[in-house]
This record gives structure tokens, sequence and C-alpha cells, in this order.
């Protein structure tokens, strides 16, 4: 094979035999790709397969197999029943806002005393502080219950505990000491732990807690808690964990109650963003609802955010809407020259000819955008990325890695150079002095050299299934969803068509996309590459069959929907 353009690796997806296929295909209303797929994710027992596809709520664990959890909802009781102040304590995050809307919502609903408490990301940082925890016992707080944070805050907890606050930690990141002083904790990855599912999200650690309370005192699950699903969906889908098991069965359900929503703040982020509902599902939540609920927290406060989630007040709603509405605008023009910024000095001083690691700082960059910016930057280059503002006394940084290198695990071996980091394989952040940032580059980059090899920074493409057009219909398209939703552990399908001719008279549109019409046995389909447009000068119509790389969307243009695939990648058929 020939590859067009950039050198891509391209993998076809494993040989199933024809027997397997047909008795798949006996027992379920499933096409030939569409079973491919599954089988090449693993699912290979029918139920299992079922299980799949048909997500049901009866299928999610019991919440009290946590080891804390009989602990925890104790607590929480005695709090509801003496009127003691609860204050849900959380990351500024949309799965820390999420889980603290959640929590305070239904303690509330139990006619609990609730605030809740968020860090102001420039002027506190991230996770539980001493400052925090001063302010919550001058409001005469007696409970604390942490969300998507908390697991490492040794300190910060022994000072609640010393100063007659008790702390319920529920998090779900890897814990690095052990926090003896917390009155429960509630985290699938703790040590020892043995519940089942330990990739949930922060806010699905907090729906187990308060389906917990729930269960155990007599609130009404499917009547009042179900329908803070949609907030499960959010935290979940944006927090990017594996959409499988429990998370699958939160998040598809999720998104059903998404759809329907009749929270206030929701729907009129829905208008604001002139989203449908029915239409709703990751791609929405990740890239219009997502951001915005994160734009707040990134670079003030997230409290509107939180008080969007929570609102029962349409005007006050619509204010918070337009918002944060704003807010991501703002994100978006900061996080913009951070990778324009970025792109100029990989390629000025050739880190992207090198095998190391790309570590760049500035004092002109927001330390609130440098993360969704390190991950395009570690996406185009294929290289472990840390982005670093040093507009403030310290530098804040944040990492993002590829497949093959574990970020932690350097930053473990550079912590004589950080005052604080941490993070997981392939996403960290990092505090800097700003005097060590040159010792960290070279000490980061010699692990990257030593670790990565050159075959580890070409980009790779998995076609899940191997399909010819005659297959693709609205029909496929429709076993399709059943797939959904997509994300981490379960990404959109990648077809593979061979010998494909591209037919007409292929054109540029909009931001260097290309857009053609191919042909193959016959069949004629519209295509759109985007960012393609550089590999028209080389498509030989006429001359040269391809092999094409593709995902199978619905278009919408002027009411009518049509099918259209949209090229991943393209190689010449020799």
């Amino acid at each position: 094979m020939t590859e067009v353009k950039k050198e891509i690796r391209c993998y076809k997806p494993s040989v199933i035999s024809e027997d397997t296929l047909n008795g798949l295909k006996s027992t379920l209303p499933l096409s030939k790709p569409i079973i491919q797929i599954l089988l090449n994710r693993g699912y290979t027992e029918l139920q299992e397969i079922k299980d799949f596809l048909t997500p049901s709520l009866s299928q999610l664990h019991n919440p009290f197999l946590f080891s804390n959890m009989e602990r925890a909802t104790d607590r929480i009781y005695r709090a509801l029943k003496e009127k003691e102040m609860i204050v849900i304590y959380g990351d500024y995050d949309v799965d820390g806002v999420t889980s603290i809307a959640l929590l305070t919502k239904n303690l509330s609903n139990l006619s609990g005393n609730v605030l809740y408490y968020i860090p102001h990301r420039i002027k506190e940082g991230y996770g539980v502080s001493e400052k925090g925890i001063k302010t919550i016992l001058d409001k005469g707080g007696k409970l604390i219950i942490t969300v998507d944070c908390g697991i490492n805050a040794i300190n910060e907890v022994k000072f609640a505990a010393q100063n007659g606050i008790d702390v319920i930690i529920t998090d779900h990141h890897i814990p690095k000491v052990i926090v003896n002083d917390a009155y429960a904790i509630i985290n699938p990855k703790s040590e020892g732990e043995k519940y089942p599912f330990k990739e949930l999200a922060g806010v699905g650690v907090a729906f187990k807690l308060i389906e917990a309370v729930y269960r155990r005192f007599g609130g009404n699950i499917e009547g009042e808690l179900y329908n803070d699903l949609d907030l499960v969906a959010l935290g979940t889908i944006a927090d990017l964990v594996p959409l499988i098991g429990e998370n699958r069965i939160l998040a598809r359900k999720g998104l059903e109650f998404l759809n329907k929503t009749e929270k206030v703040g929701i729907n009129a982020l829905i208008n604001k963003t002139k989203l449908r509902k029915g239409d709703i599902g990751t791609y929405e939540i990740g890239y219009i609802l997502g951001p915005r609920l994160n734009a707040s927290g990134r670079l003030d406060t997230a409290m509107r955010s939180v008080e969007l989630l929570l609102t029962s007040d349409r005007s006050r709603a619509w204010e918070f809407a337009e918002f944060l509405d704003r807010s991501n605008r703002l994100r978006q023009s900061l996080h913009e020259k951070v990778i324009k910024d970025s792109i100029r000095i990989v390629e000025d001083k050739g880190y992207d000819k090198e095998l190391g690691g790309i570590v760049i700082a500035r004092d002109d960059w927001h330390e609130g955008v440098v993360g969704i910016a390190a991950s395009k930057i570690a996406e185009k280059y294929t290289r472990p990325t840390i982005l670093i503002s040093t507009a403030g006394e310290v530098g804040k940084g944040s990492g993002r890695s590829v497949k093959s290198f574990s970020l932690l695990d350097a930053l473990n071996r550079c912590k004589e150079y950080l005052s604080k980091y941490g993070g997981h394989r392939y996403a960290a952040g990092i505090t800097i002095e700003k005097d060590k940032i040159a010792n960290f580059r070279d000490a980061f980059n010699e692990i990257v050299k030593e670790q990565l090899k050159e075959d580890d920074l070409i980009p790779e493409i998995h076609a899940d299934s191997i399909i010819d057009f005659d297959e693709i219909d609205n029909d496929l398209l429709s076993q399709m969803k059943q797939l959904e939703p997509f994300g981490i552990k379960n990404p959109e399908p990648v077809f593979l068509t061979e010998k494909v001719d591209f037919v007409g008279f292929p054109k540029i549109v909009g931001n260097n996309h290309l857009k053609t019409k191919v042909r193959q046995n016959g069949v004629v389909l519209e295509a759109i590459g985007f960012g393609k447009g550089d590999v028209m000068d080389e498509i030989e119509i006429g001359k040269t069959q391809y092999n094409i790389y593709f995902k199978i969307k619905e278009n919408f243009f002027r009411g009518r929907k049509k099918l259209q695939l949209h090229l991943v990648h393209i190689q010449k058929f020799e």
C-alpha cells in the first residue's frame, strides 16, 4: 500500500469466520458489519451482546458493595436527622459541578441543610484546601462530602477532623496516600476496594452514594433520583471516562433523561446553543454543552455552572446560560492563542522533528486553558505534551500523553522539579517554580527519548469492520445507534472499503475540507474529509483505486436527511 500524504499506520479488523458471523446473525437482528464490530471489541457471548445493546438500570451494581458505604450513609442519616449543615465540596469541571448539583438537590429533597463549596481555580487551585475548610467552619459546617476530589487531601482532611468536621470522601482518582482521618471513603480505585466496576466518573461515585442513601432511608429513587440521571450523563461523558460497564448504562440512560429534561437551567443552555432535544448525544455534550459548563471554572469560579443546574427561575437560568456562553467564547479565544503559539514554537524549534516530548512555558497564557490546548498539540504531533502558564507567581501546567507513554510515571521520575503534581497515564497537572522549568524540560525529554521509539509516534487507525457500499443504508445507521453512546473504550466505528473510485469533481469547501463522491461496485456515495483539502491534488480520478477509512453519518441539508461518509484516511490500493 502507498499512503496518501501523511504517514499513518492502518490496521484492518481481525478476520472472523463466516460460521461465527452467521451463527450470531441468526439469533440477533443485526447486519454482519455490526456483529463484526461487537466481536472485535470483545463482546463474544450472546447474553453479553444483548446486555451491551440494551443497557438497563437493573444491571447496575448494588451501591452497598462499596466497603465504606454503610458507614457513609449512617453519617449522612445522622446529619439529616439532626439538621447538621452538610457541605458538598467539589471540583470546578463538569464532573465536579454535576456531582455538586446531584448531591445538593437530592439531600435537600431529603430535608437536608445543604450548602456547596467550589474552590476558585486561580486563587485556590484544585481540590480540598485549608482555606476552604476554614470558610466552611465559619458557616457552621459539620459534615463535608467531597465530590470528584479529596482522595489525596491528607493534611486538609486532618485539619477538618481536628476542628470537629467529619469528611466523607467520594472520588474516582488514584490514591497516592491513605487519608486515615476521613470518616469514610467511597472510591472504586482505593486499595483493597472490592466494588466491581473501577471506572466510574466522580458523578458516578456521587450517584452511588445518594442511591445508597435513598435505598436505606426510603427516598423516591424512580420518581426523583432517576430524573437526575441527566446530570450523571453530563458529568460522565464530559470527563472522558471509558463508556463501558456501568458508565455505559449511566450515560445511555442519562442521555434519555437529558433529551426530555425539565430542568430549567439545562433547557436554557440547550436553547442558547440551538440544540434540539432528541438529538443530544456524546458529541453535543463533549463539544457544545460541556465546554460551556466548564468555561466559568476554567477562567474564574464555577459557581454559575452549579447555579444553572440547580435553578428553577427561568430568567435567572437564561442569565446563567448567556454568561456561560460568553465565558466559552472567551475561553475559545484564549485557547486558540495557546494552540497557535505552541504550533509556532514547536515548528520553529524543530520539536516535531525530534523524538522527545513537548514542554513549553509562556507568561501570556491563561492557566485555565492549557489543558485543552495540550490535548490538541499532543494529538497533532503524536508526542507527550506539557504546556505551562507562568502568568502567576508559579508555573501551572497541564499535560496530555500518547498511547504508549505514561505521563504520571514520567512525572514521578521528575518530581524533584515539581512543587505539586497529579493525574494519570494520559493526563496530568503540575505546579512548578519558574526557575526549575528548564531542568524539568530536559529531564522529561530524556524519559520520553528513553521510552518512545520512532514507531510510537506514527498515528494509528484501526478499522472496526470491512464493508461494501451496498451494505451502507439507513438500516445500518439505525443499528449503529444501538452501539451508542460512543466514547473512550467504545469509539465511533471506523469502516474500511477497498477498491474505491473517486468520481465527479472533488472540491475544497469551507476550511480546507475535501468534498467528493466515491464509487464502489456501482454504488455512489457522498463523502467529506474535514481538513483533507491538501490531498485533492494527489487523487487520480479514473486512474487509481483507493482504500478509504471512514465513519458513517447522517447529513441534514435543507430539511432532508442523507447518508454521508466522513473520511478518516485515504490509501492507494495496490
